[in-house]
């Protein structure tokens, strides 16, 4: 039985041997590089599609960049400090956090937060294919009157023939505008009033070299637009619940525009806790206050009282007795106000 097992291996390991003389023997190098020259056709232009496609994709998206910035939520209860009443409802730190959260995350916030920067008129310059966002660095600046919601959004062109004057032009309700105009004079159209004022003409002329005519745009836009199109690209969180700090970032084509809504997201929090605190304090004077004078009328009420009731029984009064009591209710008056 031994000997048939031995001999079975041994069969297995000479086919096996056999199977690799095989292979060493029907593969041919000359073959091999035969196979590999009629592909190499294919094998450069799938990296050639894949470098062309790399290239086009990095030269025609535009880089978003990121601004970040940490809170730290100082979440004390100044009522349950002056009163010295403790927490009865939970932790008072977890609960000011999420709070901070939450407000932060609001919309309404996000609002007042945006109302804040000089989003109104929105600057671009038109390439071919990418549009570039002049975010506080255009070389002209717009005034507008009596805007109409209806060109919320609307291009509007501005053509600069001198350093005094131009063309703008813009295609509303179906019809299609344009106008002369004259640097810091206003410019009447149907749906509003418009001034130009030209700061910065030789950059003007430098970009006008580098992409096509007209390249230069505006847009009249509303809050409340803003805040749908930009919420989305902002993120709050809460960093660290033991050092109670809360990360704020937003995302943005333009790096300083995304570093200013973060830093106005800071300020205005810290300015509407500011806000809240010191109403807070307010409330907690007036309540004082309304204590203080309830316990004054229920003095007087109790001293009227005394006084009715000696004169109704005829009890005479002894001067040294009614020192000591006035001194008894001063000295209350005393701890009361104080």
């Amino acid at each position: 039985m031994l000997q048939e097992d031995i001999s079975k291996t041994n069969d297995n390991f000479e086919r096996y041997k056999e199977r690799i003389s095989n292979f060493s023997g029907e593969f041919e190098l000359g073959l091999f590089l035969f196979i590999a020259r009629k592909s190499l056709v294919w094998i450069l232009l799938f990296f050639s599609i894949a470098f062309v496609a790399a290239k086009l994709y990095l030269r025609y998206t535009p880089p978003v960049f990121e601004a970040y910035s940490i809170i730290q939520v100082q979440s004390a209860n100044q009522a349950t400090k002056l009163l010295d009443v403790g927490n009865i409802y939970g932790s008072e730190n977890t609960n000011g956090l999420a709070e901070a959260v939450e407000l932060l995350r609001s919309k309404v916030f996000f609002k007042r937060v945006l109302s804040k920067l000089p989003l109104e008129i929105s600057y671009f310059t038109e390439g071919t294919v990418l549009n570039n966002e002049l975010y506080t660095s255009s070389p002209f600046k717009v005034e507008v009157k009596s805007k109409n919601r209806s060109l919320v959004g609307t291009k509007i062109y501005v053509d600069f023939n001198s350093s005094t004057s131009g063309v703008v032009t813009f295609s509303a309700d179906g019809k299609n505008y344009s106008e002369n105009y004259i640097s810091e004079k206003w410019l009447k159209f149907p749906q509003f009033d418009l001034k130009i004022i030209i700061s910065n003409y030789p950059e003007i002329q430098r970009q006008k070299n580098a992409v096509k005519e007209n390249a230069y745009y505006f847009l009249l836009n509303d809050t409340a637009s803003l805040v749908n199109d930009y919420y989305s690209f902002l993120e709050v969180k809460l960093l660290n619940e033991e050092a109670k700090t809360i990360a704020i970032s937003f995302k943005d084509y333009n790096p300083i525009k995304a570093s200013d809504i973060v830093s106005k997201m800071t300020e205005e929090y810290s300015e509407f806790d500011i806000e809240r605190k010191s109403e807070s304090s307010k409330s907690i004077i007036d309540f004082i206050e309304l204590q203080l004078n309830a316990v004054y009328e229920q003095l007087k009420t109790s001293e009227n009282s005394i006084q009715d009731f000696k004169k109704a029984n005829d009890v005479s009064e002894d001067t040294e007795l009614k020192n000591t009591n006035t001194s008894r209710l001063n000295g209350l008056e005393d701890q009361i106000i104080a």
